[in-house]
């Protein structure tokens, strides 16, 4: 069951109701005229399930800041840092080691507009330019300096753009890389992270800093802006720049650099790439506590954290996949977990038979699927038989009572539909 922890986010404040399934601490932000706020509260969404799928990660060493994204070629892309290579996992889960890269540790990684991947290594002074065919190209870093865990994303100008300790650069598709250095004279930069945002512009954390850069990227010119808090990684989601933070918030900062931190009570992992934007156009996450995957909707200033199976550990990356899924790298159990969003309903959810031999029909919808069986909880009831078209089922009243007919998938998301036959 899909299984939704909702937390209302408002002036850097946590404001939810109670409940007695499940408290959460939340952090104390000062004092308001409120006084102590209620913690978040689990609740499920309907009975809508969601289904998680669980893929074995391929390398014989562990997931180690990495990076998931889609390849050129439709794939999930990642970057295997212990195991100085990137793998490739098919959508079906199959998964092999994809390039081989001597001497270099993968951590940050983008697609470039040449439809090639760009590869940073936080201990070597080069980018690597690799084909979906695995034939990598050096291109060394001339001042030196080396690729941050994080930043590394294609600019609005076609060059791949990237951070490092003491600079924020550039990569042509021919291999030129030029470099700038920070404001601020940094040279520890190594968590920080690097976006286009809706402004144009190139939007840089600095992690040691406390700051966000703001970069032209036709000049390299330079405005900062102070965060509040150490910035990892930054996304563009719907008007504004959402960075994950350190002191356990979300920031949200508009293009004027106005920032509203936003509480997440289970803070963030800066272990990888874990903060993207789904398929809602919200800013997506992975988390560092709790086992979970939430997200924050600027519309309704809630943050939504969604639980997956108990064998399920840290998403210390996590990238939207071209299934219209949530795709993520689980540290923890050396795995590639789906979370499947186009969950399966059922109209109407409950049906009331004045007798027996009385029928009615139900209807399932489910995106990206074509057939479903249904089943009885107790055909001594109500029986089910498919109906025509192949989303409609006929239920049948046995004898007075009540019970469940349940509609799974092929990949085994169900729902159930309540049957009372009076």
């Amino acid at each position: 069951m899909r299984n939704k922890l909702l937390v209302f986010v408002a002036s850097a404040l946590v404001v939810a109701g109670c409940s007695n399934q499940q408290a959460v601490p939340v952090q104390a932000t000062g004092s308001t005229s409120q006084g102590h706020h209620a913690g978040p509260f689990v609740r499920q969404k309907g009975e809508q399930p969601v289904n998680w799928r669980s893929f074995a990660w391929v390398s014989t060493a562990s997931p180690f800041f990495p990076t998931i994204l889609i390849g050129h070629d439709g794939a999930m892309w990642m970057t295997d840092y212990s195991g100085t290579q990137l793998l490739r996992m098919a959508m079906d889960g199959t998964a092999r080691q994809g390039a081989a890269l001597t001497s270099f540790n993968p951590s940050s990684m983008t697609v470039g507009s040449d439809n090639k991947f760009y590869v940073g290594s936080r201990g070597t002074a080069s980018i690597q330019v690799v084909t979906t065919g695995g034939v990598a190209t050096i291109h060394g870093i001339p001042s030196g300096d080396v690729a941050s865990f994080n930043g590394m994303t294609l600019g609005p100008d076609g060059n791949v753009w990237f951070t490092e300790a003491s600079h924020f650069a550039k990569i042509t598709p021919g291999g030129t890389i030029t470099e700038f250095a920070f404001k601020d004279a940094t040279t520890n930069n190594f968590f920080d992270g690097i976006t286009t945002g809706p402004d144009g512009n190139l939007w840089v954390t600095e992690f040691e800093s406390g700051t966000l850069d703001k970069i032209v990227p036709g000049t390299g010119a330079q405005t900062t802006f102070p965060l509040g808090c150490d910035g990892t990684q930054i996304v563009s989601a719907k008007g504004d720049l959402y960075v994950s933070c350190n002191n356990n918030t979300l920031a949200q900062v508009t293009t004027a650099g106005v920032v509203t931190s936003l509480f997440n009570p289970y803070s963030y992992s800066f272990n990888g790439a874990m903060l993207t934007v789904g398929p809602d156009g919200n800013p997506w996450f992975g988390a560092s506590t709790g086992n979970v995957i939430g997200e924050f909707d600027p519309g309704t200033a809630q943050m939504s954290f969604f639980y997956p199976p108990s064998n399920y550990g840290v998403a210390n990356a996590l990238t939207l996949g071209p299934d219209g899924n949530m795709w993520a790298v689980d540290s923890t159990n050396r795995s590639v977990q789906v979370y499947i969003l186009n969950v399966i309903s059922v109209s109407p959810t409950s049906v009331i038979l004045t007798g027996p031999g009385k029928t009615a029909n139900i209807v399932v919808t489910q995106p990206g699927t074509a057939s479903w069986t249904a089943s009885s909880t107790s055909t001594a009831i109500a029986k089910v038989a498919q109906g025509s078209p192949a989303d409609t089922f006929t239920v049948t009243a046995v004898a007075k009572g009540q019970c469940k007919i349940i509609v799974t998938d092929s990949v085994g998301n169900s729902f159930p539909v309540h049957v009372t036959v009076q």
